[in-house]
């Protein structure tokens, strides 16, 4: 990719001289995010991060039967630099504390489909604790199971990770603005392959 999304949204809108994101998404994940179009805005939502004001849910589909109902995981997080620049996370006690719940929504024969509420805002953190209970995210190119079963029959092309609702507070104080974005056509099109099986 020879652009950003920030600077893609730049070069649409150049009245917009302040456009500013004010949260990522891994490459590989679709959904919500964030643009500021002023400083102020940038930073209250900035803070509302920090403090843990914003809530984000994601949908994905792990690789194996997660039948034991919700699974709270809190395993800290260390971020690793590689050659080249790119980073490599994995479970460490040195790290930063990490909180995701997985909460199952369908559990198919080789796979499950699950709601995910992120308490923390770690680098690869839904890929790296689904990793650790021993169910990655199907499409995982990095943290998961090139040889999965159910990723070859569902014939996926991305990672399986969707940042569907994304909430923060009004700046007023007297409310909760809620964002929601639909799965689209691909990920949409590998649960309906998950059903006929």
């Amino acid at each position: 990719i020879s652009a950003g999304l920030i600077e893609l949204m730049r070069a649409a809108n150049p009245q917009e001289r302040s456009l500013e994101l004010v949260h990522r998404l891994d490459r590989s994940t679709s959904g919500c995010i964030l643009v500021a179009r002023k400083r102020s805005s940038l930073r209250y939502l900035h803070e509302a991060f920090r403090e843990g004001g914003v809530k984000k849910s994601y949908l994905t589909l792990l690789e194996g039967r997660l039948s034991s109902g919700t699974q709270d995981v809190k395993l800290a997080l260390e971020v690793h630099t590689r050659q080249g620049g790119e980073r490599h996370v994995s479970v460490s006690e040195k790290g930063k504390s990490a909180h995701t719940r997985f909460i199952p929504l369908s559990v198919y024969s080789e796979a499950t489909y699950c709601k995910v509420d992120l308490f923390t805002g770690r680098t690869h953190q839904i890929r790296v604790h689904a990793e650790a209970i021993g169910h990655p995210v199907l499409g995982d190119d990095r943290y998961g199971n090139p040889e999965s079963n159910a990723l070859r029959k569902l014939k996926l092309k991305r990672l399986f990770l969707h940042a569907s609702v994304l909430e923060y507070p009004e700046r007023n104080g007297h409310g909760t603005v809620m964002i929601q974005a639909p799965m689209g056509e691909e990920l949409n099109a590998a649960l309906n392959r998950l059903d006929k099986m």
